[in-house]
């Protein structure tokens, strides 16, 4: 899959906590206020004279586990961040969650953690589809999975896509479709209704066929979900209502994150979106006899790393700095750190695509449980504060 670069308007001049120009509505709508406490003003830039030329370290974020847990920002990240800013050292943003447009997301970030996240900044699970979306669904009903009220229609329309439905708009108009679910009047608003049938004897979405399924985000109704998506695959031409009787699946599925568990503000890691995919899966075995053919992004897939360097040089050079420095063999990156708390996307991520790792204990993986990480990290830290610190040290950044 190769990549044209994206770029939405950037967050540059977004104004910090206390002076958002941002809407009342829009901070209810993206649902990103933090509960951080003790806040401490950013340290001041400890740049050192170095050697190596300015911004040849590089750093890639998860967010969950990382910078935050749940809607707790850890101050440490905070620190972190403004210390690179003020060292000028580019860094990226890169999580496995998503269901919220790009720049949504980038001014909600920004407010959180206090510095400007620029568009080119930013790697959700679903970004790397955006121009594959667009080219080949741009006029075509796509079914969307997952996210809080219709939040995942707004990426897919941000992407350009004209045509895509949510489960609630099915079962609006399909009440049986999954009758263990009813629809109450704070739900409509984030509803639409299809093109009228054909007839008038015709079932609503009879005249509508599906060419894809992308699950954006984690699905909040996993027995609708998978029961709607279940039917579209096995189904004739897309269209609800009919069963395939022979020949190759035809609507495509996405899965944008492959996470089996993530880390929240709850003590134990929940189960995600890898965990939905991974019931779907068999439940569509059983059930059909077939294997869903699907295209699955995130990290750790090679995917989404290659697009993450397509982002960094992008930031690189809007920086005025080089290209990312290859070290060794094909695909590895000198100097450029993911710092994650999930050994098995971001830590495997890292080592398959050839980039040093910093594993935080802050999120999914917890030294107190005595089994070590599944994936080895260059070196494990307390938290991001500590990783940035001990990279920027070994590199003669700071003192």
């Amino acid at each position: 899959m190769s990549f044209s670069l994206f770029l939405t308007p950037s967050c540059r001049s977004l104004p910090r906590l206390g002076g958002s120009s941002i809407s009342r509505g829009a901070l209810q709508s993206t649902s990103f206020s933090s509960r951080s406490l003790n806040s401490q003003p950013p340290p001041p830039s400890r740049r050192l004279p170095s050697s190596s030329p300015r911004g040849d370290v590089s750093f890639v974020f998860d967010i969950d586990g990382v910078l935050k847990k749940g809607e707790i920002v850890f101050e440490g990240a905070k620190r972190a961040l403004a210390l690179l800013d003020a060292n000028q050292i580019p860094y990226l943003l890169c999580t496995n969650g998503g269901g919220m447009p790009e720049q949504d997301r980038c001014k909600a970030l920004s407010e959180e953690l206090e510095v400007n996240i620029l568009a080119n900044q930013l790697v959700q699970s679903h970004t790397p589809l955006r121009h594959l979306l667009v080219s080949k669904f741009a006029d075509s009903p796509v079914l969307v999975i997952g996210g809080k009220d219709d939040h995942c229609r707004k990426v897919a329309l941000s992407y350009g896509l004209t045509q895509p439905y949510t489960p609630l708009d099915l079962l609006r108009s399909l009440p049986s479709l999954w009758p263990f679910r009813t629809l109450v009047p704070s739900d409509l608003p984030f509803t639409i209704l299809p093109p009228a049938p054909d007839s008038p004897d015709a079932k609503p979405f009879s005249n509508v066929a599906f060419k894809a399924i992308v699950v954006l985000h984690d699905s909040r109704d996993w027995g609708l979900d998978a029961s709607v998506m279940s039917e579209l695959i096995a189904s004739e031409g897309g269209v609800l209502g009919t069963v395939r009787k022979e020949g190759e699946q035809e609507v495509e599925v996405y899965f944008c994150n492959p996470d089996l568990v993530w880390g929240s503000d709850y003590p134990l890691a929940r189960y995600g979106a890898g965990a939905f995919k991974s019931s779907l899966l068999t439940i569509h075995k059983e059930s059909t006899g077939q294997e869903i053919v699907s295209t699955q992004l995130g990290k750790p897939h090679k995917t989404t790393y290659d697009f993450v360097k397509v982002m960094l040089d992008s930031h690189r050079k809007g920086m005025g700095l080089g290209r990312v420095a290859k070290a060794g063999g094909e695909g590895g990156y000198k100097n450029v750190w993911m710092v994650g708390d999930n050994p098995a996307s971001d830590i495997q991520g890292a080592n398959i695509n050839g980039l040093s790792s910093l594993l935080v204990s802050t999120g999914v993986f917890r030294p107190s449980s005595g089994v070590p990480p599944a994936h080895t990290p260059t070196k494990i830290v307390s938290d991001v504060e500590e990783g940035v610190e001990w990279v920027l040290r070994k590199e003669g950044v700071i003192a």
